[in-house]
């Protein structure tokens, strides 16, 4: 699974430990018969370094209507494992490895999405700024297969 290229190529000069938890937002545009599970849209940072110090940092994000923010109380966790990860790269550029993602667990409402149901993610970094594709009206099969979609359980 690949991003928006354009996009990639956006993030490459952006560095999400340097953005305010307070600023990131996502944005979810989801096909029609299908919800996010309540609690399941997240941030999450993953890092490791070559001396074997690692982070797996889950962000709870709350829906603000079509915008996904990292909750307030996620927000200081967030701020404080950003700090630890910028210290380990600080002290080791080239052996620190991480990634930053966004996620959710779908549901259906309804009957479910259509067999073709397509969907769109963007990122938000900067205060005000752009939100970045990071998936642009792709289908839903692209992030979870086909028997994943089809079985998708009830919205509570």
């Amino acid at each position: 699974m690949s991003i928006n290229p354009m996009t990639a190529l956006q993030l490459a000069t952006m560095n999400p430990l340097e953005t305010d938890p307070s600023v990131m937002a996502v944005q979810l545009e989801l096909p029609e018969g299908v919800a996010v599970v309540s609690g399941t849209a997240e941030l999450r940072i993953t890092t490791e370094t070559a001396t074997g110090e690692a982070l797996d940092g889950q962000y709870p994000l709350v829906n603000t209507g079509d915008v996904w923010r990292v909750a307030e109380d996620a927000q200081v966790r967030m701020r404080a494992d950003i700090a630890r990860v910028r210290g380990w790269e600080a002290a080791d550029p080239n052996g620190t490895n991480g990634s930053f993602s966004a996620g959710f667990a779908p549901c259906a409402v309804g009957g479910g999405p259509a067999d073709n149901a397509r969907f769109t993610m963007a990122l938000q970094l900067e205060p005000g700024g752009a939100f970045l594709p990071l998936f642009d009206n792709v289908p839903l099969t692209r992030i979870y297969d086909a028997e994943t979609v089809g079985l998708l359980q009830p919205c509570r």
